[in-house]
C-alpha cells in the first residue's frame, strides 16, 4: 500500500483546497509506508510557517 502527504491550503475566501505533494521530478511523492508518510508530516507540520495542515492519505481510498 503506498501512502501520500496532503497540503491543506486556505484561499482568500476561507475555502480548503487539498494540494498532493509532488517531489523533485513533479511526481507524486509516494511512501511505502504509514509510518515513513507521518513522519514526513509531523516534519512538515512543525516546520509550516504560513499556517498549512499536512495530512496523510492512504493512495486509493476516498477523501473524507
Amino acid at each position: 500500500m503506498s501512502y501520500v502527504i496532503i497540503k491543506e491550503v486556505k484561499s482568500m475566501n476561507g475555502q480548503v483546497l487539498p494540494v498532493i505533494l509532488l517531489d523533485s521530478h513533479a511526481d507524486v511523492m509516494e511512501f511505502e509506508t504509514e509510518e515513513r508518510a507521518d513522519s514526513m508530516a509531523e516534519i512538515l507540520n512543525v516546520n509550516s510557517d504560513s499556517g498549512h495542515i499536512y495530512r496523510v492519505r492512504k493512495v486509493g481510498t476516498p477523501n473524507k
